[in-house]
């Protein structure tokens, strides 16, 4: 049982991995920096949007890659 466990946490970080990397570079943006979509559906990095080829299109959307599914809470501390 635990090498199943082990196995889908393994297939889980592989697919997380994959995801938003840049199709031009095969970089993984850093948290916080913006990951263009072109209208062929690549995703490239802000390094590579500008040096992306003309066949595939101008950016359609934006997204800033996020430390975690969901954003983190800012609280204010005590002084």
């Amino acid at each position: 049982m635990a090498r199943e466990i082990a196995s889908v946490i393994f297939e889980t970080s592989l697919r997380a991995l994959t995801t938003d990397r840049c199709s031009r570079c095969r970089r993984t943006p850093l948290v916080g920096e913006v990951v263009h979509v072109l209208e062929s559906g690549h995703q490239v990095c802000t390094l590579c949007v500008g040096r992306s080829p003309a066949r595939h299109g101008e950016p359609v959307s934006s997204k800033r890659v996020r430390a975690s599914e969901r954003p983190l809470a800012v609280v204010a501390r005590a002084a």
